[in-house]
């Protein structure tokens, strides 16, 4: 009798070290993603930084080159104001199209505390449908539930 308790006292002992190695794999898989997708953020935020900035630059310098064609062409056929207008109503218009493409980038990035969140969400998901799937498990008839007497 006393060898078949300190027999199943091992084998208790050796499932619940093996559950622990394998909550702590899990774990550092979990925060292995986590820091996976806070880099991918990272990279994509420092992407749209690198847009915005390349497109101000193009926009600042040539908008000299464009104000003087443009309006070069133009005074041809209007007088020099109404071209001077018109070049820079377009330079307006151009400005406010780009303005919008780097809005629209920006808003496709997460945060970092959204990511953390998001993270953290799926990995409770997770650890709760395993508990609702065995808890579904030990109340099937037919079996003996776990402390019960047989």
């Amino acid at each position: 009798m006393t060898t078949k308790i300190v027999e199943a006292l091992a084998t208790l002992s050796g499932l619940g070290g093996s559950l622990a190695r394998s909550a702590a794999a899990l774990l550092e898989a979990e925060v292995e993603q986590l820091r996976f997708d806070l880099a991918r953020n990272w990279a994509r935020l420092l992407r749209l930084v690198l847009l915005a900035a390349f497109v101000f630059g193009a926009v600042f310098w040539a908008l000299g080159a464009l104000v003087f064609a443009a309006g070069a062409g133009l005074a041809n056929v209007l007088p020099v104001w109404a071209a001077a207008l018109a070049v820079a109503g377009g330079l307006l218009v151009l400005a406010l199209i780009l303005i919008r493409v780097v809005r629209a980038r920006a808003r496709r990035l997460e945060s970092p505390a959204g990511t953390v969140r998001r993270r953290v969400g799926n990995h409770l998901d997770f650890w709760r449908d395993v508990l609702e799937s065995d808890e579904g498990e030990d109340d099937a008839p037919g079996g003996a539930a776990p402390g019960g007497t047989s």
